[in-house]
């Protein structure tokens, strides 16, 4: 065990390692664009459908990260422009004829090339995501409430959509035997965290998003959207109501009533977490603190999520903590608020800034048994193989911090864990 440690200490320059635990979506991937494009040939048809779907699925992502007052600035990009700054496409329900192709598409984009075009028009951004949250969608009519039961058009709604590569990302519980076993119509809109915490551990989020519609026959749906955590409800429930002034039917009203309370959502969520473009990049020093190197590689990889963080400089390490110094982009109360996705904590005292886990191990979403070897020892190979620098900016690989953490302290290396 000593020479494990030795070995993964050694290697912690100024790096954050790859591991896999289930994570939320990219927010760099806009899914399910609906193409259908027309050409002399097959392959025509095909490359005019994905130009059109590119073009448009760059322009989605743009507004996803801005605020709504700059989406005049926005580029307008050709789907060839947006070939450029394409990582990639994955194809769903494809069909094609000699001359027309129509497939749905998911199109995801390069960051540093999308955040450098926004800095390069003085345009703020997030790229920050909040926690996941599982949605109890819950359904009140005039005869009476639904959550499970048949007949629930508000619950057949939310599960044809797909929220993961998302701002806010949202999984909708499906109703199997176990989540009908935790909670029920009855309870699901009053219900807390000691009710409700079961259901976010089985679907790997940590949070629950309790969703209630009431419908008022046909003419409206009013929704109450109220996430529940660890730490208690939300203070503020987003709260809309739907019109049905055009003759829609219940999954029609259904879906825009979900369109518009998720956009409220977003808009909350990018107002605590918009970055200056061109603002400079911040720098802290803190003290990490963990019970053993098992809590060391939950909290490594937390911080390797964060698309704000562009440099972590490992400057001492012991069994039980680690000096760090930290690039990121944004303010400290936004990597705060992103640290808290993450379930981390950043407190600040006269002394010391100290980032831990807001909670005990055996309580966090993502396993760690993955990293462990049939021994229960850690196995370092996963844990160092794929090892890289984090500088998510080109101008960070130029900051004197990277020099100053390119040495790393080991102390307490002779004490197993």
């Amino acid at each position: 065990m000593r020479n494990v440690l030795c070995s993964l200490f050694a290697t912690l320059v100024i790096g954050i390692w790859a591991v896999h635990p289930a994570a939320a979506g990219d927010i760099f991937t806009v899914d399910n664009i609906a193409v259908d494009g027309t050409g002399e040939t097959a392959a025509q048809a095909r490359d005019a459908a994905l130009a059109v779907g590119r073009s448009q699925a760059v322009r989605k992502l743009y507004e996803r990260l801005t605020p709504e007052e700059y989406w005049p600035s926005l580029p307008q990009m050709t789907g060839q422009e947006a070939l450029y700054i394409e990582r990639g496409f994955q194809v769903a329900n494809e069909k094609s004829s000699a001359t027309r192709y129509i497939a749905n598409v998911s199109f995801s984009f390069q960051e540093d090339r999308i955040k450098q075009e926004l800095r390069s028009r003085n345009i703020p951004y997030t790229e920050s995501q909040a926690r996941s949250a599982v949605v109890l969608p819950v359904l009140r009519t005039g005869s009476g409430v639904l959550l499970w039961e048949e007949g629930n058009y508000w619950a057949d709604a939310w599960r044809s959509r797909s929220f993961n590569n998302t701002l806010v990302p949202l999984v909708t519980a499906l109703g199997e035997i176990d989540d009908i076993a935790n909670v029920t119509a009855a309870n699901a809109s009053t219900a807390g965290w000691q009710t409700l915490s079961p259901l976010a551990t089985r679907y790997g989020v940590g949070d629950v998003m309790v969703a209630e519609a009431v419908a008022q026959g046909s003419q409206s749906l009013s929704v109450t959207m109220r996430r529940v955590s660890s730490t208690g409800a939300s203070s503020d429930p987003v709260s809309i109501t739907v019109q049905n002034i055009d003759g829609s039917s219940p999954s029609q009203l259904a879906n825009a009533a979900i369109d518009q309370a998720y956009a409220v959502l977003e808009t909350r969520w990018k107002s605590q977490t918009i970055i200056s473009p061109n603002a400079p990049a911040q720098y802290l020093s803190a003290t990490l603190r963990f019970n053993d190197i098992r809590e060391w590689a939950v909290i490594r990889q937390r911080l390797a999520d964060l698309n704000m963080v562009r440099n972590l400089a490992v400057r001492a390490i012991s069994p039980t903590g680690a000096e760090l110094g930290l690039t990121y982009s944004g303010s400290v109360d936004q990597l705060r608020v992103a640290l808290a996705q993450k379930e981390l904590l950043l407190v600040n005292s006269e002394q010391l800034t100290v980032i831990e886990l807001a909670k005990p191990l055996a309580e966090l979403e993502i396993p760690v048994d993955e990293q462990m070897d049939g021994e229960g020892q850690l196995d370092a190979e996963p844990l160092i193989e794929g090892a890289e620098e984090i500088i998510s900016d080109p101008e960070a690989a130029a900051t004197p911090m990277e020099t100053e953490g390119s040495e790393t302290q080991i102390y307490g290396a002779e004490n197993d864990l």
